[in-house]
């Protein structure tokens, strides 16, 4: 089929069809109607899908890495489709490793290790309660004495430690500053960061 064959056959399923929708996305994201879908490469392979997807009404979208393959500008085009999607009271269940993209478009959001949820939470509860504490010290930071229970992740650099806190983040810097801390910095995390001190093992 050509890509016009298949975006007909498809809407055909679908009572809800939104045709503007279909227009709108095809304008954005320049496919050639008359190529066959086999002859397409895979950024435009995933435009097809997303056309698909996000033109058929439906009540829940589940996106599986939607950006892959596509140029930045499509996938900003990509972006803003599925917050109107959203807007316009769909569910949308997104899956992504381009942890920009889901900070933009996620209302709530999961983070996944070995299988298992490690962090869940509405994004802007999340930034609220997770810090960066980040603490100078004299000589070596010492680790005798951290309420570890209070750290999700603890780096050192030289004679900087580095820990990454949940609700807590005055109690461990006023922590830091009892150890001996020349300097001590509470700092916002960015979603990138949390799912790498979340994900990461232990102590480095």
């Amino acid at each position: 089929m050509t890509v016009k064959q298949v975006i007909a056959f498809t809407r055909g399923f679908f009572p809800q069809w939104q045709h503007d929708r279909e227009k709108e996305l095809l304008g954005a994201f320049d496919l050639p109607l008359n190529r066959k879908v086999k002859q397409l490469s895979k950024g435009m392979r995933t435009k097809l899908a997303l056309i698909l997807a996000l033109a058929r009404g439906a009540e829940l979208l589940i996106l599986d890495e939607p950006s892959e393959g596509l140029d930045p500008v499509v996938t900003e085009s990509m972006l803003q489709s599925v917050v109107r999607a959203a807007a316009d009271g769909v569910s949308v269940f997104f899956s992504s490793h381009q942890l920009s993209e889901a900070e933009r478009i996620a209302d709530h959001v999961f983070i996944l290790k070995r299988g298992h949820i490690v962090v869940e939470g509405p994004l802007h509860e999340l930034r609220e309660r997770y810090r960066r504490v980040n603490a100078a010290f004299v000589g070596q930071p010492p680790f005798d004495g951290l309420p570890m229970q209070s750290l999700a992740n603890v780096q050192t650099e030289g004679h900087v430690l580095s820990a990454l806190t949940k609700d807590d983040s005055e109690a461990v810097a006023a922590k830091f500053r009892a150890l001996g801390a020349m300097s001590v910095d509470v700092c916002p995390v960015s979603l990138r960061e949390l799912f790498l001190d979340t994900v990461q093992e232990g102590q480095t």
